[in-house]
């Protein structure tokens, strides 16, 4: 519905619980509210099972004045590549599988330096080895 002079916007609550309805039994994670006169109010929830808690990827927009359902997204309905990028994020933030994910990704970075200390040492070694040989 376009703007008009004796147009109001629902309440945020309002958007939020006309969303929940498409999704009731996801957990509220963030809310867009409308930019300007035109826009509309995107609600961001994360069902069971979505990897990522801080950027899930169900979404709901909702019009601002009517607040009537605009689109949904339904990270269940998803296309294989769509999941493939959803996913790359939580598992290179370690949020995907919680703690033990967390503490993989540590030590998957502590592996970097640990790489180049050894790296060195054993280079340190062969410069042994060689002027030994030499002189």
């Amino acid at each position: 519905m376009p703007p008009s002079a004796t147009s109001s916007v629902i309440s945020i609550d309002q958007a939020v619980n006309n969303a929940r309805t498409v999704f009731p039994q996801a957990e509220l994670r963030w809310i867009e509210t409308p930019h300007d006169a035109h826009g509309s109010f995107r609600i961001n929830l994360r069902q069971a099972g979505e990897p990522s808690r801080r950027f899930p990827k169900t979404n709901v927009w909702v019009d601002q004045y009517s607040g009537n359902i605009l689109l949904a997204h339904d990270p269940v309905d998803f296309s294989a590549g769509d999941t493939f990028i959803h996913w790359l994020h939580p598992l290179h933030s370690g949020e995907a599988f919680d703690m033990p994910g967390r503490l993989l990704v540590l030590l998957t970075g502590l592996s970097c330096p640990l790489l180049f200390v050894t790296g060195l040492l054993r280079w340190l070694q062969k410069q042994t080895v060689k002027r030994h040989s030499h002189g």
